[in-house]
């Protein structure tokens, strides 16, 4: 391995076990908490109730709370949306603000040019080649 390639090849080792080093050890942390702490879009008062009975129903639950907690959270939504209390980064399609659609291609595809829904059919075999061939 000649030196330009060593230098290349420590570094891609060093990228790797720096990437390891920011990923492990995993941590645990109270799902309940980890989303009261990111749904702060639009905070009001159906965010509230439905985290304070998240944790109503942590508390009563003395189970496993890494196995449960998913199921508190779920049920304490119920029926709620809450989409509108996290950032999104994209557009959605048809709201205002949107960018509008694309304009069509200004060049029209060339006269007899294959279009995308034009399919050429495949060739019938040349049977005078094979029979040559056989013969």
């Amino acid at each position: 391995m000649n030196r330009s390639h060593l230098w290349k090849f420590l570094f891609v080792l060093f990228t790797i076990f720096w990437a390891t080093t920011e990923i492990l050890p995993y941590k645990n942390r109270n799902l309940v908490e980890q989303f009261d702490r990111t749904a702060r879009l639009n905070p009001d008062k159906a965010l509230a109730d439905i985290v304070g009975r998240a944790r109503e129903l942590e508390k009563a639950n003395t189970q496993d709370q890494t196995s449960i907690s998913y199921t508190n959270l779920l049920t304490a939504i119920g029926t709620n949306d809450i989409r509108k209390y996290f950032p999104t980064n994209y557009i959605i399609p048809g709201l205002s603000g949107g960018a509008p659609p694309p304009p069509p291609h200004p060049h029209p595809a060339p006269r007899g040019a294959p279009t995308p829904t034009h399919t050429r059919r495949p060739k019938p075999p040349d049977t005078a080649r094979k029979e040559k061939r056989n013969t």
